[in-house]
């Protein structure tokens, strides 16, 4: 049951959509002529109707939707498997949070059943280490430092957590697509830190070049002068690529941006 907002051809609407008994509902109201009172009611209204039909005669409820119960998040997450798009570079990802958190968590959890307030009980549990801390030969320092996500046992960091929160919300929202719920509980994402890269300096360089092997020297140099990326990088250690100018899709002109970058080897 929701009662939500929309615009359509610079005209604002409230959206009215309910579900009860296998049964669906949706009504339009102008928001210029009605306020959400207006709304709520027609919400109401339409909540009745629907327990009228349930109670009156068989044929009025007898829709695939109330013929097919609700289905838990494990197996709507199945579904939604089978038909993602296996070549794409984040399927994996998602396959993996699925597996690793989400299913063991929301597994038995009826979709339409699924609230808010269980997203952040993820969220809290997620933010808390799952383990007793990893044995380490690393420094004192190291060992007393706080867990993290790369650690055994170690909290989630916060852009791992949105990753998970981005899987769920793939979820849910392909489910709302498909019918399944009638809307997605708002999921806002954790705040992440802002970090400035940290570059080596000149000398810095030199010492790095200094101690690396003969081998791996050049290609050292020529990531050090270009600033490509550990990815990158790699495709340019291959034999095959034997051309004068280095070019390859970076984003070279904001978060949003693929625009190529060429650099002289």
């Amino acid at each position: 049951m929701s009662v939500s907002t929309t615009t359509h051809q610079g005209r604002p609407y409230w959206i009215i959509s309910v579900r009860r008994h296998g049964m669906r509902r949706r009504r339009y109201l102008d928001r210029r002529q009605h306020r959400k009172r207006d709304a709520l009611a027609l919400e109401r209204a339409l909540l009745a109707e629907l327990d009228a039909a349930q109670g009156g005669a068989a044929s009025a409820t007898t829709t695939e939707d109330n013929e097919t119960p609700t289905p838990t998040f494990a197996e709507f997450a199945a579904r939604f498997l089978e038909l993602e798009d296996a070549r794409r570079p984040d399927f994996h990802n998602k396959k993996r949070d699925l597996e690793l958190h989400l299913l063991p968590f929301f597994g038995e959890t009826r979709l339409d059943a699924l609230r808010l307030v269980d997203i952040d009980r993820l969220r809290a549990k997620l933010r808390r280490p799952s383990g007793p801390r990893a044995s380490s030969r690393r420094s004192k320092r190291r060992q007393d430092a706080p867990l993290t996500s790369r650690r055994k046992g170690g909290a989630k960091s916060p852009k791992t957590i949105n990753n998970i929160l981005g899987t769920l919300r793939a979820v849910l929202n392909r489910a709302c697509d498909y019918g399944v719920i009638d809307r997605v509980p708002r999921i806002k994402n954790e705040s992440e830190a802002r970090r400035d890269p940290e570059f080596l300096d000149f000398d810095e360089a030199r010492a790095l070049l200094a101690a690396l092997p003969s081998d791996w020297r050049s290609l050292a140099h020529f990531a050090i002068r270009t600033g490509l990326r550990r990815g990158e990088l790699m495709e340019w250690a291959s034999p095959e690529i034997v051309d004068s100018l280095v070019t390859t899709l970076v984003r070279a002109g904001g978060p949003r941006s693929s625009g190529p970058r060429t650099r002289p080897a």
